[in-house]
């Protein structure tokens, strides 16, 4: 059975069906000799035209709809019909401008203010970061200059959000500043000792962010309804945020359980208010301040106790190449006797022959001889030992720090 597509005729304009298998065909209405193809491209012209039509027409409707809600004050109501019109048609110009019209005016009602403890206001400052990234949007896209026209009434109030967003990026990326310094001093730290490490998380980093601690118990997955706890490891500092939360990277040093992740950022909610970024700033300026002197105290203290282990060290080997010589003596000698027996047995031999040299090697150079070569036997090992026990102390000796 033959597959029929709809066409247009292209000179009475009547809607008609076609085999596009063939190259000719004639129309029913008017009877004039019709090309398939160019009558199902006008066809498709035709309604794509009309969708066209009826999208704008439901884009308008829409539109229009939204303004009246804003009209009444019904921003949420508005809101929700602008981005459907957006959900369709994510270049829409005029779209975006009655929005961020109707997200100043919802930002506006929460009387948002980013110079005292709102800096926790986390509902704010999305609604702030909103109406910023949809105008940065709006105006990329704008192309024919009608976002600040559109929103010219709210120029003032887009100043002072534009002002604030640079203000904020110049305080995000001190932030940032910030946390890469902690992160430095800690590497530093790190590297004289964990004990160093960890009383510098405890005497100065914990009081003033309140963190974790240098470890830290966290619960794995549930197993049969249970927890199992495994201990984690400070690895560094994340990132510090405008409320003045230190979080910071932990990694898993225990192995309770198999499915326990092996990185996890964790942090306390800091107990402190802070009003302001420069609290943050005072705080960490403060942990600049003293730190260097930390580091200098520790690193001084601990190349003493290095000094003072590695000097034990070296009395141990003093007394263990003792011990070596005292025992090669030892070896010496009993090669001497074995050498003495040997010349008492040859003058036994010639001053009363054969038979008193065989009588003398039975009962004295036979035992006398066995006893001094497993004596030479113990005593090299003993010489290994000692040289084994040296090595393993010069491993033990520490570089300063």
């Amino acid at each position: 059975m033959v597959k029929l597509k709809d066409a247009k005729c292209p000179n009475c304009g009547a809607n008609i069906q076609v085999n596009d298998k063939l190259e000719n065909t004639i129309c029913q209405y008017c009877g004039s000799q019709v090309v398939i193809e160019e009558a199902i491209e006008k066809y498709k012209l035709e309604i794509s035209g009309k969708v066209e039509v009826d999208g704008i027409k439901g884009r308008n409707s829409k539109l229009e709809q939204a303004k009246k809600h804003v009209k009444l004050e019904e921003y949420d109501t508005a809101k929700k019909i602008i981005k459907e019109i957006i959900a369709d048609d994510s270049l829409d110009v005029e779209a975006y401008i009655e929005l961020i019209k109707i997200d100043i005016e919802l930002f506006k009602q929460r009387e948002f203010d980013e110079n005292t403890s709102n800096i926790t206001d986390y509902t704010g400052w999305s609604m702030f970061d909103e109406i910023i990234n949809n105008y940065e949007r709006a105006k990329k896209i704008d192309d024919d200059n009608i976002v600040d026209i559109g929103l010219s009434e709210y120029k003032e109030d887009l100043d002072k959000y534009l002002g604030l967003n640079e203000k904020v990026k110049s305080e995000e990326k001190e932030l940032e500043e910030m946390t890469k310094k902690l992160n430095e001093f800690y590497d530093e730290i790190k590297s004289i000792s964990d004990t160093v490490a960890k009383a510098w998380i405890q005497e100065l980093i914990n009081k003033k962010f309140d963190i974790p601690g240098f470890t830290t118990q966290y619960d794995s997955n549930p197993y049969q309804g249970h927890f199992y706890p495994d201990t984690y490891k400070l690895v560094g500092f994340e990132r510090i945020t405008r409320d003045g939360i230190l979080e910071c990277q932990y990694r898993r040093i225990t192995s309770n359980y198999g499915t326990n992740i092996l990185n996890a950022t964790l942090h306390k909610t800091n107990a402190m208010t802070i009003d302001s970024i420069d609290e943050i700033k005072n705080i960490v300026s403060e942990i600049e301040t003293v730190t260097p002197d930390f580091i200098n105290t520790s690193r001084e203290t601990t190349n003493k106790f290095i000094n003072k282990e590695n000097k034990k060290i070296d009395r141990q080997n003093t007394v263990i190449n003792a011990k070596s010589k005292f025992t090669q003596i030892r070896i010496y000698i009993d090669y001497a006797i074995i050498a003495i027996v040997l010349i008492m047995t040859l003058s036994t031999l010639f001053s009363n022959g054969i038979g008193g040299a065989i009588a003398m090697g039975i009962f004295l150079d036979s035992w006398v001889i066995y006893i001094c070569v497993q004596k030479i036997k113990d005593h090299r090992l003993d010489l290994q030992l000692n040289d084994m026990n040296k090595k393993t102390n010069d491993l033990k000796k520490k570089k300063h720090v």
